[in-house]
């Protein structure tokens, strides 16, 4: 008999975790740290300790490399504009850090410590 009430996910896995933390905590949400950030510790930490401060919850990080392939269906719904290549070269030029980040209203949470999509709008600070 299963010592975990979750059949099917074995214990210790993300996944387990995941579901776990779904059942005591309201939102989940994906952050991208972009080579830029994520190939500096200092800024790594730093963006870190704003989420902790946000009452977000770091379950889990990962450092990956993303394909051009998989940039561009990432990106697939701003192909045709100006900054298209750019961003995805951009996101393919190193390594990116990958945090799934938990609490209540996580992403609204996670949204307003990023700011302004338009950075030249934005006066405040943020993690742009």
């Amino acid at each position: 008999m299963s010592d975990h009430i979750v059949t099917g996910v074995e214990p210790g896995t993300l996944m387990l975790t995941i579901i776990y933390i779904r059942m005591s905590i309201k939102q989940l949400t994906l952050a991208i740290l972009k080579p830029d950030v994520q190939r500096f510790v200092n800024y790594r930490k730093y963006v870190e300790s704003v989420i902790y401060d946000a009452q977000l919850k770091i379950i889990h990080n990962e450092e990956i490399f993303m394909t051009r392939d998989r940039a561009e269906a990432f990106y697939a719904e701003h192909k045709g504009k100006f900054f298209y290549n750019r961003l995805v070269n951009h996101m393919i030029c190193g390594p990116l850090g990958v945090y799934v980040l938990a609490g209540n209203e996580a992403i609204s949470v996670w949204r307003s410590l990023l700011g302004s999509t338009k950075v030249y709008r934005e006066f405040q600070a943020n993690l742009k």
